[in-house]
């Protein structure tokens, strides 16, 4: 605590006469920093936040030119920290004790942070599953008026929490009803919001302080087909009328942002065609959790300058990932690897384009499949055995998920047996059917072999003996018919409720532990699978490279500028690996269309192109566009002809190629954005076909176009013109795709006529 003392001090006179750049190329001084992860912040308004690091509480009044520490004696570093400060002067902060669970540790100030008042209350019995907690928010909405969220340690396919809420100041609290874990936001003492549901794609409204919740309907997305959305928290202005939410959709093209608005507080909302003003936002603040800084604009949004940056993000070397794949053939090996270094888990996969960007940018190298099971909560609609091989081309292993019934003490809606007899047998029943989803998914041989599943046992009452012998019972069932198809039986448990060396002792225990253990807010490459309580997990148990460990609840990453809401897996364990059976797809890319007009940089304006270089480094060119029906010849249009060597069918894509603003000096105009009306005519085999896509959302991105057969040759195209329903708007040519996905086109029917004999 000293050293951390001696670091704050040495930021308070050193910031004091630091004031925030109009942007970063221009800022020549060094970036204010404190060390550990910027976790959460609140803007009070233009002039005053706060912002929360691991063991930190600051606070600034002067829009972030001087910074001071406010930061409570009972914060705990790696702790489970919340704050919320009403004003300039008051707040509060919570931690859950994490040696004793179920008690929460809170701190009151009245004076800015300068002295603390500290209380400790015990909220849940111990043994209560929802005493182990993964996250911890708090929001205060006057002197009276408190909540705070304890959300459940889970995997992330379940969304648990206990919500409490004082109306005295907090001098006591009561738990009132929760539709899942994620924060709360209050407008008045009654009514307010959170997000549930798979992937946070419900938006709840209370209308009684919390007592109630019911989903709210929203007009955005606009279209999230094969996709749920993740709605974040209204933001409102002073008034409490004028507000804004904020939508991501990880489509199957990729991730994009949508907006919703409100003028009566909340009661009715309407779609944006663009973000809102910066400065209606967090009042111009922004947390930037993928650089860990902390930014705020002078002008609305065109400049941001860095105000406070927590420890640069760490990075991990190639050398500290290792993967080892045995492709023996009828075994439990045939499709799997040990794998040690960072994976994470999200309840809905992500698309193929967002996943490509992660493998790219982050350290993670596996990922989770919620392959199926009753208790399933995301649908994961992309899931299917193109994508996998997909994502095994870009080097993604996997850890493939059941979720099935849960404990007999638990309050889930299915639940196996309380007789240990019928337990196990219902563990082998849900093993045959997790085994014919993983074979539908190609993770396993042809005969169901060579692969390995993780059971999704969630907490339960480790103090109920009958429950314990019922689930060793499940689990034993689980592995049993597991190993008969000649397949790694993985658990997934939390590490302690109750201790997963249980599980160790049976006649035949699993192959592999994924346990879950929460340490860290977010990502940390110097996290590994042991230091565990021996009480919990003895180091003698699963040695051989058969454990993960999930070191963080559910939180927000940022990686090659795509987010996702993930928990954090570090790994020296058992993997489905299918590289060694998934061949690269013979894939045809026609670099630049055939354009009409031809692209002449002396009439380049007056005939609607603009021209810059792509990602790839070959040229992208962007039009004009016209409206729809109403176009003024020469219509500006471009052509994909590839010359393909096999027939088949193909999947199409193209190229939308990322830009900022264009200006069009001819004209006097700066273009708008990417149209989201662009119509894509596929000449193919037997005809053509018109479809209309969104290029709005994607930068530097394929655009999936469908799939279609085509014969060898160069006889097939893809035509493009400016002509579009949402003008004025931009229209992009860059590269497109061709993607063999089958080879040989299906024969028609032949119907002979019958011959009498």
């Amino acid at each position: 605590m000293t050293k951390l003392w001696g670091v704050i001090f040495l930021l308070i006179v050193g910031l004091a006469m630091w004031a925030p750049q109009r942007s970063a190329a221009q800022d020549e001084r060094p970036t204010p920093q404190i060390s550990g992860v910027l976790e959460s912040f609140a803007a009070l308004d233009a002039h005053t936040a706060w912002v929360l690091s691991e063991d930190a509480l600051l606070l600034t009044e002067d829009g972030g030119q001087s910074w001071r520490a406010a930061t409570p004696p009972s914060l705990q570093a790696h702790a489970h920290n919340a704050a919320a400060l009403i004003d300039a002067q008051s707040g509060w902060t919570a931690h859950a004790s994490p040696d004793n669970p179920g008690v929460v540790v809170f701190a009151a100030t009245t004076d800015g942070g300068r002295h603390w008042r500290i209380e400790t209350q015990r909220l849940l019995d111990a043994h209560d599953p929802a005493a182990f907690i993964s996250q911890i928010s708090l929001f205060w909405l006057d002197h009276t008026h408190g909540w705070l969220m304890l959300r459940q340690a889970t995997s992330s396919n379940f969304d648990l929490g206990a919500l409490f809420r004082t109306q005295n100041g907090g001098q006591s609290w009561r738990r009132v009803d929760a539709p899942g874990g994620h924060p709360v936001r209050f407008i008045t003492p009654l009514t307010g919001w959170t997000v549930g549901g798979p992937n946070g794609s419900v938006l709840y409204r209370t209308d009684d302080g919390g007592v109630s919740w019911r989903a709210q309907p929203l007009p955005c997305p606009e279209d999230a087909t094969n996709a749920l959305p993740r709605y974040t928290l209204p933001s409102f202005a002073a008034n409490g009328r004028h507000g804004f939410l904020q939508v991501i959709v990880n489509a199957e093209s990729g991730q994009r942002q949508e907006w919703c608005a409100t003028e009566d507080g909340g009661a009715t909302w309407t779609r944006l065609d663009a973000a809102p003003p910066a400065a209606e936002i967090d009042y111009g603040w922004r947390l930037d959790a993928a650089t860990n800084r902390l930014l705020r604009t002078p002008d609305n949004g065109r400049t941001w300058g860095v105000v406070l940056a927590g420890t640069e993000r760490p990075t991990v070397t190639a050398a500290a990932r290792t993967r080892t794949p045995n492709a023996r053939a009828g075994s439990p090996e045939a499709r799997t690897a040990r794998f040690e270094g960072h994976g994470f888990d999200m309840c809905e996969l992500g698309g193929e384009e967002d996943l490509r960007r992660w493998m790219e940018a982050s350290p993670y190298r596996a990922v989770n499949l919620y392959i199926g099971g009753a208790l399933r909560l995301c649908p994961n609609r992309q899931l299917d055995a193109l994508l996998l091989e997909s994502l095994s081309l870009q080097g993604w292993t996997f850890i493939p998920t059941w979720v099935g019934p849960q404990a007999p003490c638990t309050r889930f809606r299915e639940k196996f047996d309380l007789d240990p007899a019928v337990a196990f047998s219902q563990g082998r029943a849900e093993a045959e059917k997790a085994l014919e989803s993983a074979r539908r998914l190609g993770l396993t041989e042809a005969d169901g072999s060579g692969t390995v599943i993780y059971y999704d046992l969630e907490a339960y009452d480790g103090q109920n003996a009958a429950c314990v012998e019922a689930a060793r019972a499940f689990v034993a069932g689980w592995v049993q018919r597991l190993h008969e198809s000649n397949n790694y039986a993985g658990l997934y448990a939390l590490a302690c409720n109750p201790p997963i060396a249980r599980y160790a002792d049976l006649p035949s225990p699993p192959d592999a532990v994924w346990f879950a253990a929460w340490n860290r807010p977010s990502f940390d490459p110097n996290m590994t699978v042991w230091g565990i309580s021996p009480a919990c997990l003895p180091p003698t148990l699963w040695t051989q490279h058969q454990r993960i460990r999930q070191y963080t609840g559910s939180h927000l990453e940022t990686w090659g500028g795509v987010t996702f809401e993930i928990d954090s897996n570090a790994l020296e364990g058992i993997v489905a690996d299918l590289s060694g059976v998934v061949q690269p797809k013979l894939t045809i890319v026609v670099e630049t269309p055939e354009l009409s007009p031809a692209f002449e940089e002396s009439t380049a304006c007056e005939d609607g192109w603009h021209r810059f270089t792509n990602v790839r480094g070959y040229p992208t060119y962007l039009a004009a566009s016209q409206p729809l029906g109403q176009t003024i010849p020469p219509l500006t249009h471009g052509i994909w002809r590839p010359t393909l060597p096999v027939t088949g069918v193909y999947r199409v894509e193209a190229l939308i190629a990322g830009h900022g603003a264009v200006e069009w000096p001819c004209r006097g105009v700066t273009l708008q954005p990417d149209t989201s009306r662009a119509r894509y005519t596929v000449h193919h085999y037997g005809g053509a076909t018109t479809t209309v896509h969104d290029q709005l959302p994607l930068d530097d991105a394929w655009l999936r176009l469908g799939s279609y057969p085509f014969v060898a040759g160069d006889e097939g195209f893809v035509y493009l013109d400016a002509a579009v329903e949402d003008h004025p708007r931009l229209v992009s040519f860059s590269a497109m795709r061709f993607i063999l996905e089958i080879e040989g086109l299906l024969t028609e029917k032949m119907h002979l006529p019958l011959i009498a004999r």
